[in-house]
């Protein structure tokens, strides 16, 4: 009965302070993250790019789904700003940040919303997920070798 307590204390009590306790590599890796979100929200190619690996995979969930190989982060984000318009999006605190010695994993959940273009007509779109990233430690700073969208609730309306 003692063990079952304790376990249960250590999952209620000790797991969730553990998620939140920071450390200079987690503020690090969340600077990084930041920068990013700056970028992409602000439309800034070169800022974008100088936090992305030059050989980052980028995951979405829009034709054609991968992008990847030199250029991969500035060949995304111009498709995201050509197909989308009037757009804004929010990101909560990250539900993980997991920090090993080179890398780290990080969920930032994005509630979005805007007006894009598919298939040559105007919808209205809200849409909820989660941007997952997974950043390599180099020389000199953290960058994201991987960025990957999961979408949670999309809603899109056909403008008339």
């Amino acid at each position: 009965m003692l063990k079952k307590i304790c376990t249960v204390f250590f999952l209620v009590l000790v797991i969730p302070v553990m998620a939140k306790q920071t450390t200079p590599e987690k503020e690090a890796v969340l600077k990084t993250v930041n920068i990013a979100l700056d970028a992409a929200a602000k439309n800034k190619p070169g800022k974008l790019e100088s936090v992305f690996a030059p050989n980052a995979i980028i995951l979405d969930d829009s034709p054609p789904f991968v992008w990847s190989g030199k250029g991969s982060t500035l060949r995304w984000l111009s498709y995201i700003h050509e197909m989308a318009n009037a757009y804004d999006f929010k990101a909560k605190p990250p539900r993980i940040v997991e920090v090993t010695k080179n890398r780290a994993y990080v969920t930032l959940p994005i509630a979005f919303k805007g007006v894009i273009n598919q298939h040559g007509k105007k919808f209205s779109i809200k849409d909820k997920g989660c941007w997952i990233l997974v950043l390599q430690k180099n020389a000199k700073n953290w960058q994201i070798i991987g960025a990957g969208w999961a979408s949670s609730f999309q809603k899109m309306l056909p403008i008339k």
